[in-house]
């Protein structure tokens, strides 16, 4: 059986960034992930978290790779989401997107983001 996980939108504070003050100040971002995951059905039936992928660890791993600074969110992306699927064999497909909150352009701007795709 195949499962669709949503995390439609984590807030992290991470210091990315082309500029020197923006990995200096640090700036919030956020992380939202569609994946699409093959589940074991007996284990699911069974109510076991090993049927599934854990979110509370794809959370974790998510952290980790936020905590290592880039300087393009392209990079970023690319970094995380190789993350996620290398950890985790039973994603199938994954749909990543970071932004970053008020990013400096010189105008105003809710955010900007760079989302990638991801499958085996």
């Amino acid at each position: 059986m195949k499962a669709q996980i949503v995390l439609p939108s984590m807030r992290i504070y991470a210091r990315h960034g082309v500029y020197d003050q923006e990995r200096a100040v640090g700036a919030w971002f956020r992380v939202s992930l569609s994946a699409t995951v093959e589940c074991n059905d007996r284990l699911i039936e069974a109510d076991l978290l090993e049927g599934t992928v854990d979110y509370g660890q794809v959370v974790g791993c998510i952290r980790e790779c936020m905590s290592m600074p880039s300087r393009l969110l392209e990079h970023l992306v690319l970094v995380v989401g190789r993350t996620l699927m290398d950890r985790f064999p039973s994603i199938l497909h994954l749909e990543l997107s970071i932004a970053k909150e008020n990013p400096p352009l010189g105008v105003v701007c809710d955010e900007i983001a760079v989302k990638m795709a991801f499958s085996r």
